[in-house]
């Protein structure tokens, strides 16, 4: 402790009075949170800051730049545990401390900054000088937040170059990283939706990024969007829209090729008729060819629009 004395001098001499020991303590702190606020939702891909703000009860006032020391302590590798050397806050202007934490300084350790439920606290520690230790965690408690890694989509294919044709299968192509950089693809569920005009089809891509939709005469041509949704969990989802990625363009579609009269004699005609489907607005031209022994030869033509299993009949004879 501290002590003090009086003394006094006049023409006659001096007196002494000694007084006694005190103590000068340190001033009472009262530290508060600042933000984020309690269970937030923190966005890995994002730069947060922690904040809390310190105010000296007995000077009445909140302290600036070398008058209390500060530190804001994250959980690490669980909720409990603490770290014992944090990063040094920015320096104290009017009470309050920040601590800033980047995606880069997340990613650096995710071991210990798990994706998840955390818990923070802060405020002036024992090593200043002139204030006592005044954390949160020891006048109201702690504070949560959860850690949210996020997701990056990479297409492949389809690349927006290449058409197809109705009827064969559509071949997609990606791959995942997460926001630390880190491919992911093998552990995410990613799906593919194609879509247009109130039509869609999807596939689940497998642990390699690909997955095929197989294509048939219900799928309408034309040009088709192309949606990429990805999860994991801990992971916000990942949404990427390609509008009018790729073309989906058909062939006509014969069936049911058939004769009227399959043996007879060389004088009776015969009518040939097919079944012919293709896209609404298209016209389809069909001919018909013969091989009588000497190899094919262009016998008629004929043509309809908007085709939707329409028959085309051929009559023909010999001579």
């Amino acid at each position: 402790g501290w002590t003090f004395k009086f003394n006094a001098t006049n023409p006659d001499g001096r007196s002494t009075l000694t007084g006694f020991d005190y103590t000068v303590e340190k001033d009472d702190i009262n530290t508060s949170y600042v933000a984020p606020s309690n269970e937030f939702r923190i966005n890995r891909s994002d730069t947060t800051i922690f904040s809390v703000r310190s105010y000296d009860t007995d000077a009445e006032r909140y302290p600036n730049g070398t008058e209390a020391n500060g530190e804001i302590f994250l959980s690490i590798f669980d909720i409990s545990t603490f770290e014992t050397n944090p990063t040094d806050p920015d320096s104290l202007i009017n009470g309050i401390f920040n601590r800033t934490v980047t995606n880069a300084q997340w990613c650096a350790q995710t071991g210990q900054y798990y994706l998840g439920k955390h818990a923070w606290y802060g405020g002036t520690i024992s090593t200043s000088t002139y204030v006592k230790s005044g954390l949160t965690k020891d006048s109201i408690g702690y504070r949560n937040f959860t850690l949210v890694g996020g997701l990056v989509n990479d297409l492949t294919l389809p690349n927006g170059t290449v058409d197809y044709i109705r009827g064969n299968a559509i071949t997609f192509l990606g791959s995942v990283d997460d926001d630390c950089g880190v491919d992911t693809t093998a552990t995410v569920s990613t799906m593919y939706n194609i879509s247009r005009s109130g039509f869609s089809a999807n596939c689940t891509a497998n642990t390699g990024g690909t997955c095929q939709i197989s294509t048939d005469n219900t799928f309408p041509v034309g040009y088709y969007n192309l949606t990429i949704t990805s999860r994991k969990a801990g992971h916000n989802n990942a949404t990427t829209f390609n509008e009018s990625l790729f073309f989906l363009k058909s062939v006509p579609l014969l069936k049911t090729a058939r004769i009227n009269i399959s043996a007879d004699g060389w004088g009776v005609p015969r009518t040939y008729s097919i079944n012919v489907s293709d896209n609404t607005g298209d016209t389809v031209t069909v001919y018909l060819w013969q091989d009588l022994g000497s190899g094919f030869e262009l016998v008629a033509q004929d043509a309809c629009t908007s085709c939707s299993n329409t028959v085309l009949n051929f009559t023909t004879g010999y001579s």
